[in-house]
């Protein structure tokens, strides 16, 4: 069985010491969305004081959760055997009851049987950096590159407030014009600045053409990983290429400086993310299983009929924000209010 500690008992050093080092076990990461949505942190670790893995705790309109991890695209296991998975959700059900247990894996989906249930499937994208020779690549993006540059396209690369302001507004008009649903709050962007980007782990990538940034990424580096957790680009100027441009300079940049790995991030597994998809292995990405697990016990008393119906609600409110046209410094005022249920 496993035990459990809250996230500010443990020490830097703790975190600096584990073998669990990723992006999304990091304190730096856990800093953020605990500063950003005042979100109850516990580490779960084993008999020798092992980092196992984290959990955000949650009782809320949505009901109570177990989660690990929120607005991370899952949590790196290196164990294949099903009844690590079990004895882990045995713990959490033993310790707390009362709470759904969510699970996030870079597992394939054959880990578990009844009465786990697998509640998502999904896929992430890995570019390998160790070799000598550049990640093969289609010919499309690379004639893709070759068009933003003969375009007048150029990347520059941040680590300013400015530059992450500049992103937030980009990143506002791109969810609301093309997916119809509301960011993050900018407080969770100037907290991964604070956090990361300000301490020299990340940086923003921009397309800039004619003085004008029309696409950037959020590039977060850790334990010589670089993640690309947030990417935008204006609508308008999707046919300069400018993101074939950007993840061009992103690969060149992190092969200098002798980078393990590019982590492209969460894509869904379904037709409609095929597109997205193709467009990481494109570029030299090699496909990983993401499996989303959860487990209730008996002593959840989860009122499934009052969730649904506040989700239309929390649903309809966001619609209403999209449909408003709010800009971003209105809509992160609500986002800020509202996003932690979206956990």
């Amino acid at each position: 069985m496993f035990d459990f500690v809250g996230f500010n008992v443990k020490s830097t050093d703790w975190f600096q010491n584990q073998a669990k080092q990723h992006l999304y076990l990091s304190k730096s990461w856990l800093d953020t969305l605990v500063s950003t949505y005042k979100f109850e942190i516990i580490i779960a670790v084993d008999k020798h004081d092992r980092y196992v893995t984290a959990f955000c705790k949650r009782n809320d309109m949505m009901g109570k959760r177990l989660i690990s991890l929120p607005f991370s695209d899952y949590i790196p296991f290196t164990e294949e055997d099903s009844s690590f998975y079990e004895n882990l959700f045995a713990s959490c059900a033993a310790r707390f009851p009362e709470y759904e247990i969510i699970l996030r894996t870079n597992r394939a989906v054959k880990l578990l049987e009844k009465p786990y249930k697998l509640s998502k499937e999904a896929v992430f994208h890995t570019i390998d950096l160790t070799s000598d020779k550049l990640p093969k690549q289609s010919s499309s993006f690379t004639r893709g590159v070759t068009q933003a540059q003969k375009n007048g396209v150029s990347i520059q690369r941040s680590t300013s407030l400015e530059a992450v302001e500049r992103f937030y507004k980009l990143y506002h008009r791109l969810r609301f014009d093309k997916f119809n649903i509301i960011p993050q709050p900018f407080s969770f962007f100037e907290n991964l600045w604070k956090t990361m980007i300000n301490r020299d782990f990340g940086a923003i990538f921009e397309a800039v053409y004619e003085e004008n940034v029309i696409a950037s990424m959020f590039i977060l580096e850790h334990n010589e990983i670089a993640y690309y957790k947030y990417g935008c680009s204006a609508i308008d100027f999707l046919q300069l290429k400018p993101n074939n441009l950007l993840f061009h300079e992103l690969i060149t940049h992190f092969r200098e400086r002798n980078y393990k790995a590019i982590d492209l991030g969460l894509s869904g597994s379904g037709e409609s993310y095929a597109g997205l998809r193709r467009w990481k292995s494109s570029m030299g990405g090699d496909e990983h299983p993401i499996s989303y697990w959860s487990y209730a016990s008996a002593e959840n008393k989860r009122d499934n009929k009052l969730i649904s119906e506040n989700k239309k609600v929390l649903k309809n409110l966001t619609d209403a924000m999209v449909k408003a046209d709010l800009d971003a410094e209105q809509t992160s005022l609500l986002s800020d209010q509202l996003y932690a249920l979206l956990a």
